[in-house]
């Protein structure tokens, strides 16, 4: 299955949220094709990269 989380900040950002979906996204990356789609208001990270299974 294909599933896609949009959250405002994710990884490497620490915060609440951040955590739950990351551990959220890692867990169903086991079985599924998980996808976050994120900000990045400072323009420093990747425009695309793939951590524990998570695109």
């Amino acid at each position: 299955m294909k599933i896609l989380q949009v959250c405002p900040k994710y990884y490497p950002n620490i915060g609440g949220v951040e955590e739950h979906v990351r551990n959220i996204s890692e867990r169903l990356a086991k079985k599924n094709d998980i996808s976050v789609f994120t900000t990045d208001p400072s323009g420093t990270l990747r425009k695309e990269e793939i951590i524990n299974r998570v695109k």
